[in-house]
């Protein structure tokens, strides 16, 4: 008994040790979902206010504008070019949004899979407790028979003792008997 009670304490060890593992790598995955939260926050902002910039220029209205009116030739081409970068920035910022909604959504299940490990380790460090309880309390009733078992041993070992002494004592008493009654046979 006293042995499951060591195993179980060992094993207690080793989850608590797993489980402080766990709580760190939860707290860097959420610590990393913070992160990313913000880079999204971050790329969204930036869409809106590309977003706003292209709606306050006056947006697709712009352009035909510039294609119906003879007086600025250049400006369709500046429009062409301005409104090609406007498309590229937010072609790249949407496609960085995307790989950061993808990225939080890995950390996330990451984080709800260390949960998950996380309960399962403390049901596992709850169970090893309840055992080595268990165990400890085998241990003891183990203990507490035995020296239970070790006084009734010297008891009944301090009966035998006595009773045989006893018995030693009839028989030297039958024996003096014996010779004295031979002694007075012998006489006759």
């Amino acid at each position: 008994a006293r042995s499951a009670a060591d195993t179980a304490s060992g094993v207690a060890g080793e989850v608590a040790r797993a489980l402080e593992a766990t709580r760190s790598a939860e707290r860097d995955a959420s610590h990393d979902v913070t992160e990313i939260t913000a880079q999204v926050t971050e790329t969204r902002d930036r869409l809106g206010a590309m977003a706003r910039a292209a709606y306050q220029s006056g947006g697709g209205l712009a352009g035909w504008s510039a294609l119906l009116d003879p007086d600025t030739s250049g400006s369709l081409a500046d429009h062409q070019q301005g409104s090609g970068t406007v498309l590229r920035g937010g072609g790249q910022a949407l496609r960085e949004l995307a790989a950061q909604v993808a990225e939080l959504e890995t950390t996330r299940d990451r984080v709800r899979g260390l949960r998950a490990q996380y309960g399962q380790l403390v049901q596992r460090a709850t169970a090893t407790r309840t055992a080595a309880a268990i165990a400890e309390e085998e241990a003891q009733a183990a203990a507490h028979a035995l020296k239970d078992a070790e006084a009734a041993y010297a008891e009944a070992s301090a009966a035998a003792d006595a009773a045989r002494t006893e018995e030693h004592q009839k028989y030297e008493q039958f024996l003096a008997e014996s010779e004295a009654l031979e002694a007075w046979l012998a006489e006759y």
